[in-house]
C-alpha cells in the first residue's frame, strides 16, 4: 500500500491547491502502477465552520471525472450495511439523510467519517446529474477565483447555471443534523 501526503506549500494558499496537486500525483502514481493508492489531501480552509484541515483517504481522485465512482462506493456501503438498494432517485436521498443524521446523533465527527460523508455527497450530486441534468465541475470552472477559493470540493452546476455543493452539504449535515438535509438541497 502506498500513501501520498499532499500539503499546500504556504499556509495562505487557497484550499484547492492540495486538490490540484493530489490529482496530478494520483495520475503519476497510476502511471507508475503503484499497487494501491491512498491519497491524503490536506486542504486549508478559509471562512469555514469546519476544522482547519481535513485528511481524505480516497480510492479515486476527488475530481469531477471520478464523482460517479465515489457515488458507487456509497451505493455499495449502503447495500452492505443497510441492505438497501440506492437508485439515484430524489427519494433515495432520504436514506442518505437518515444515515448522516444518525452519525450526527451519535456524535461522530468529520475526522471519523470523512470518506463516507464525501462519498455520500458524491451520491447526492449524482442524483442531481441523473435527474436534473447537472454536471460535475471544479469551482474554478464556474466561479471567480475569489469565490472559488472558498470551496474545498468539486461542485455541480445545473443547466440554468446555478451551482450547488452537495459534498460540503453532506459535511454540514453531519455537523448540524436535519437542518442541512440533502433532500432539502435537491428540492430547492
Amino acid at each position: 500500500m502506498t500513501a501520498l501526503t499532499i500539503r499546500s506549500c504556504r499556509t495562505i494558499s487557497p484550499p484547492l491547491r492540495g486538490y490540484k496537486i493530489a490529482a496530478k500525483l494520483y495520475v503519476r502514481a497510476t502511471i507508475m502502477k503503484l499497487p494501491v493508492i491512498l491519497i491524503k489531501i490536506i486542504t486549508l480552509l478559509s471562512l469555514s465552520s469546519f476544522s482547519d484541515a481535513m485528511t481524505l483517504n480516497l480510492q479515486h481522485p476527488p475530481e469531477p471525472a471520478y464523482a460517479e465512482k465515489h457515488a458507487e462506493i456509497a451505493i455499495n456501503v449502503v447495500k452492505n450495511v443497510e441492505n438497501i438498494e440506492l437508485d439515484y432517485s430524489p427519494e433515495s436521498l432520504k436514506v442518505i439523510d437518515r444515515i448522516i443524521q444518525g452519525f450526527h446523533e451519535e456524535g461522530l465527527t468529520e475526522e471519523q467519517m470523512a470518506e463516507t460523508i464525501f462519498t455520500f455527497g458524491c451520491y447526492a450530486g449524482e442524483v442531481f446529474v441523473r435527474n436534473r441534468n447537472a454536471k460535475w465541475v471544479t469551482p474554478e470552472d464556474v466561479m471567480p477565483p475569489n469565490v472559488a477559493n472558498l470551496f474545498r470540493f468539486m461542485v455541480i452546476q445545473l443547466p440554468d447555471g446555478k451551482v450547488w455543493n452537495p459534498i460540503d452539504k453532506a459535511f454540514k449535515e453531519l455537523e448540524n443534523g436535519a437542518e442541512d438535509s440533502l433532500e432539502f438541497l435537491y428540492a430547492q
